[in-house]
């Protein structure tokens, strides 16, 4: 496995990337969604919280999740990765790895760069479905 703190010693084939949406009244909105955000991701929302909150327990919190299925979700998506994305030492506060925190960087650069599209896309798709219910 290669040293996770240098990002550079391995590189990961290129990720599937599938883009899905969902039909939601504002009660039914996720935790980390807002208009600077307006794709959601789990793993992003789990890094952002677990950076925010300083913990794996603040963090479940925060998203309205049990501790253990965080945990598990955050080990699920190292096995996947292969690096991993805390610094556990027992004891301390949850840190991001930097492996982590890039890929906080390269999403929040991405959901800025596209955001105008992506929510003139919901505008539409929104108002297309409620014509469609409306008929």
């Amino acid at each position: 496995m290669p040293d996770p703190r240098n990002l550079a010693s391995a590189s990961l084939p290129a990720p599937d990337v599938r883009m899905a949406y969902w039909w939601a009244g504002p009660q039914d909105r996720l935790p980390s969604m807002s208009p600077a955000r307006p794709l959601y991701h789990p793993l992003f929302a789990l890094l952002d919280a677990v950076r925010s909150g300083g913990s794996i327990k603040a963090a479940a919190a925060a998203l309205g999740l049990s501790y253990r299925h965080v945990w598990g979700e955050l080990r699920r998506w190292e096995a996947d990765l292969g690096r991993p994305l805390l610094d556990k030492a027992q004891g301390q506060r949850a840190a991001l790895t930097p492996f982590a925190e890039r890929l906080l960087e390269i999403e929040r650069g991405t959901q800025a760069r596209f955001a105008a599209q992506i929510e003139a896309l919901s505008r539409e798709l929104g108002h297309a479905l409620v014509a469609a219910c409306n008929d």
